[in-house]
């Protein structure tokens, strides 16, 4: 995504709860709606604020913006809940693998 216009820009692959959950925002922009995504993203929202309290602050922040139907501003949001998911998971595999080398 632009992140000055705030244009979607697809995700390539869907393959973790904040990709679905940008994914989802992405088409409530493109429908200019979030009705149809709505309780498939409360779901995603649920398990990632289970998963880790980092992501607290966007799932409210997010709410917020889908309340107001600023689409924009929630692509931007879930775009940066992307990129935070992607530190927490690259420093979850940095972990297995000093925890892997420990073993050896």
């Amino acid at each position: 995504m632009n992140l000055k216009t705030a244009e979607p820009n697809r995700e390539p692959q869907v393959n973790t709860v904040c990709r679905a959950i940008y994914a989802l925002i992405d088409r409530s922009y493109q429908d200019g709606s979030h009705q149809r995504y709505e309780d498939m993203i409360l779901r995603l929202a649920n398990i990632a604020m289970h998963a880790t309290d980092a992501f607290n602050p966007f799932i409210l922040a997010l709410d917020e913006r889908l309340d107001q139907c600023d689409y924009a501003g929630a692509l931007l949001i879930a775009r940066a809940m992307v990129q935070q998911e992607d530190v927490l998971l690259g420093a979850a595999q940095g972990i297995s693998k000093m925890s892997s080398n420990k073993l050896q």
